[in-house]
């Protein structure tokens, strides 16, 4: 009886002990680090972990909130905020947390200050390049608001260069293009600065001489004529529109290779963002060495597939590419007026047969305009003889029956270049790209 008396007794301290044990869970509220740097002026919330004690808890913070957050905006260099934590037992526990106030919040991928990420934030990658300051406290690539020091060198519209510097590293470098491309906020679609109508043309240039299914074509995006050279440029960032139908729009893309303004990893930066499902890239290109450049031509080239078009389109269809959205630069941040309407390109495509495939043979090709057309089939009727250039444009002609033939010429003089005849046969419609010299 003495044993079980004793046992009993063991047990009951263990329960004791045990009831204890869990009563003595201690109350706390505890801030994660002692020192958080923040941007000053931007909103901030404190999310303090508690638990322990018996609850539930009432909350007293120094910023005047009464939940177990609090909200609100630094203003100070250094601030301490205070919070206490009460449970149902009454028993209370405090901590308190050092906010460092930084005067620069930056958004990675956002060069110019905006809050977005697009290839406006190139040209102030071009303008900042090579420059340095502090590095960003606590850095890294997501698109929130993180505190930095200002660097104490602006682009032209008052924005500290130190949003330019994407990674934090302390340096504006081709580095800095990775958080522009993968926090792209795109489309672009702000109006741009440069829009102008006596400005420097910026214009679409089709090089490719393939119009048919599986083809490739060629855009050159050209910037600046013979007749009206661009005086000095240093960077562009715009927008082309095209008709994604009709193409491989997934696969297009940005050759910068050939461009007059630089050479990519040497004096130039660029950078596009396709967005197929909407039929719009957007492209951003700037030097990076301060010198503005004279001249015309070629800056970038758009290379895409045309698509089987089989059950999209009977006879003739336009695909169109358009640049709109243009802010063109010199290199101290100042806008470059540029002509940016009407700049449209129609390619013709046909899913009926070509010349060839009917037996009908047109010569000479190239040639001056004139043109001959036979065949020797009796059951083909050749009507409704059409020329158009590859601005979708109809070429007035001449034509003059005779037979299983006809003898066709342009009745105005046509610039060198390639052009589309088209006729109907039996219903169908049929094409040649011919060559004008």
């Amino acid at each position: 009886m003495k044993q079980l008396l004793t046992l009993l007794v063991f047990c009951l301290g263990l329960m004791v002990a045990g009831a204890r044990i869990a009563v003595a869970d201690s109350l706390y509220v505890s801030f994660s680090v002692d020192t958080l740097n923040v941007c000053l002026n931007e909103p901030l919330n404190l999310s303090p972990a508690y638990g322990g004690g018996q609850a539930p808890y009432t909350f007293s913070w120094s910023t005047g909130d009464t939940g177990s957050q609090a909200d609100l905006i630094p203003t100070q260099n250094f601030t301490t905020v205070y919070v206490r934590i009460l449970d149902q037992a009454g028993g209370t526990f405090r901590d308190s947390i050092v906010l460092k106030g930084f005067p620069e919040c930056v958004f990675p991928g956002d060069g110019n200050g905006d809050r977005l990420a697009d290839n406006l934030d190139v040209l102030a990658l071009g303008q900042s390049f090579n420059s340095f300051g502090a590095l960003r406290p606590d850095a890294h690539l997501a698109f929130v608001g993180q505190p930095a020091t200002r660097w104490f060198q602006n682009l032209n519209s008052g924005v500290d260069y130190v949003h330019s510097d994407t990674d934090g590293n302390g340096v504006v470098d081709a580095d800095d293009l990775s958080a522009i491309e993968l926090n792209y906020s795109g489309p672009q679609v702000q109006p741009g600065l440069s829009g102008s109508s006596n400005g420097v043309p910026l214009y679409i240039d089709v090089l490719s001489t393939s119009f048919q299914p599986g083809d490739t074509i060629e855009a050159a995006i050209m910037l600046g004529t013979s007749a009206q050279p661009v005086d000095s440029v240093y960077g562009l960032a715009f927008s082309v529109d095209y008709s994604s139908i009709f193409l491989d729009a997934e696969n297009l893309w940005v050759d910068f290779s050939d461009s007059w303004l630089g050479t990519e990893g040497l004096d130039m930066i660029a950078l596009d963002k396709n967005f197929a499902n909407l039929g719009q890239v957007d492209i951003g290109i700037s030097r990076t060495d301060q010198l503005q450049l004279s001249g015309y031509g070629q800056i970038a080239k758009i290379i895409v597939v045309i698509e089987d078009i089989s059950g999209k389109n009977e006879g003739e269809t336009t695909i169109e590419f358009s640049i709109d959205k243009v802010s063109a630069l010199f290199a101290d941040g100042h806008i470059l007026p540029v002509e940016a309407s009407g700049l449209s390109v129609g390619i013709l495509l046909s899913n009926g047969p070509s010349f060839e495939d009917l037996g009908i043979n047109l010569y000479p090709n190239p040639s001056n305009g004139a043109f001959r057309i036979e065949w020797n089939d009796p059951s083909i009727q050749l009507e409704n003889i059409q020329m158009f250039n590859l601005y979708g444009q109809e070429i007035v002609l001449r034509t003059k029956a005779k037979g299983n033939s006809y003898s066709v010429k342009s009745q105005n003089t046509q610039s060198p270049g390639i052009y589309i005849l088209r006729a109907t046969s039996n219903g169908k419609t049929v094409s040649k790209r011919v060559l004008i010299y």
